[in-house]
């Protein structure tokens, strides 16, 4: 029987799992900065952890959906520009390129949404506290709303022609983690850890480049 070749492999050694979430958005930390001080590259970032953020205050189920579908495509479209690709040698530096299982999942999304379905959206609440996390004893007690993709399913991925280029049994692993962590805190939360990481991994690009 022939093996399929595996062209994007997917590092399940980068799971993580969420603890906290902050209010704010986190691209001003050190190893971030280099990406988000670049204009191109800072618009769109931006703009996909704004309509991330914005999914959980609409009160539209539709609007949320189009939240959501504009957050990733503004994401994804970072691979199209052609700084990004300088800072690769002249090749596309996609975001399945990293290897990182939400990167690999939230372009896959995208490609979902283009071609084959439409996303459905639910919600629900979260006891949370709301403070310094070095100061846990002034922290209070709030109910956040949490909204989340409610039909992921992995036969959706398996029509679309990149799914072949993944081991499936990687893939299938990283969308049961995937939809565990946007249950538990939101696809908002995923699609901001996303841009995180998608604008870290530029960073490490522009700091090789340098060297």
């Amino acid at each position: 029987m022939e093996i399929p070749e595996i062209k994007i492999p997917i590092d399940l050694g980068k799971l993580f799992y969420i603890e906290k979430v902050s209010l704010f958005l986190e691209f001003d930390s050190k190893r971030r900065s280099p990406a988000i001080s670049m204009p191109l590259i800072a618009e769109r970032l931006l703009n996909s952890c704004s309509f991330a953020s914005s999914i959980s205050v609409e009160e539209s189920s539709e609007m949320r959906c189009g939240l959501v579908r504009a957050s990733i495509s503004e994401l994804v479209s970072l691979e199209e520009l052609p700084v990004v690709a300088e800072l690769n040698s002249g090749n596309p530096y996609r975001l399945s390129s990293t290897s990182h299982p939400l990167l690999c999942l939230i372009k896959e999304l995208r490609n979902v949404q283009m071609h084959l379905s439409s996303i459905e959206m639910s919600e629900s609440e979260k006891d949370m506290l709301l403070g310094n996390p070095d100061k846990p004893e002034d922290a209070r007690k709030i109910v956040r709303r949490i909204c989340f993709i409610d039909n992921l399913k992995l036969d959706q991925f398996e029509s679309l022609r990149n799914y072949k280029k993944y081991s499936s049994s990687d893939f299938s692993e990283a969308l049961e983690w995937f939809d565990s962590e946007q249950r538990r805190w939101g696809i908002s939360e995923l699609l901001r850890q996303a841009a995180y990481l998608y604008a870290e991994s530029l960073s490490n690009l522009i700091d090789a480049k340098k060297s």
